[in-house]
């Protein structure tokens, strides 16, 4: 971690300013919605999703979380009723844009859809594929980065089934907690090489199609 994202060096209230001038909002206001809980890098998410989510959110099939951390790097934690996992992802590819394509492959009723948080090394990849009672939501881990290898040969952390709006809503969610956090540009000063995916947060909103 670095410049002002380094948690370390920073203190709750200059982390709180920070993130509030990013998300355009006093700093005063929606401090526990938006700015806070500052995620503690000391300490995996998982053990936090407590103050991360709360416990509305957390009675949902799917909940995920997004935290940019530092120049191209992020930290995620995606938390069903029965499991959580912590996950990371590098630059070397857009993972928000590549998750939000992965929740509009699904709306768009694909037979399975794909995408990975690319690590440096190793990959986290997630696997949608139609159940009985909608879809399943697979997340695997592969110590190398584009190995090419088949889905059954990583390392499953997380598996849960939900309907298919309800892991669009999750992902959904997630981008726009990260709009509303950092805003377009702050995105883009973390992130230099991608672009927030707005374009398909609107596509997400939309009301899923009638079956």
């Amino acid at each position: 971690m670095q410049g002002p994202f380094d948690h370390h060096a920073t203190s709750v209230e200059d982390v709180r300013q920070l993130w509030a001038t990013r998300a355009g909002v006093d700093p005063t206001e929606h401090v526990q919605a938006t700015v806070l809980p500052t995620p503690d890098f000391d300490r995996p998410l998982s053990a936090q999703v407590d103050a991360i989510f709360g416990g509305e959110q957390l009675a949902r099939p799917l909940v995920i979380g997004f935290f940019l951390t530092g120049a191209g790097w992020a930290q995620a934690v995606v938390s069903t009723p029965t499991a959580v996992v912590d996950l990371s992802a590098s630059d070397l590819s857009n993972a928000l844009e590549a998750l939000a394509q992965l929740a509009l492959d699904v709306r768009a009723g694909g037979a399975v859809a794909r995408c990975s948080f690319d690590e440096e090394p190793g990959e986290y990849r997630w696997i949608v594929t139609p159940c009985a009672t909608g879809v399943r939501v697979e997340v695997r881990s592969f110590a190398e980065l584009w190995g090419q290898r088949a889905d059954d040969e990583g390392h499953l952390l997380l598996s849960v089934s939900c309907s298919p709006g309800e892991l669009c809503s999750a992902v959904h969610d997630c981008l726009a907690a990260v709009l509303e956090r950092h805003g377009e540009a702050g995105v883009g000063e973390v992130w230099p090489e991608w672009r927030f995916p707005a374009a398909q947060l609107l596509a997400l909103a939309r009301p899923l199609p009638e079956p």
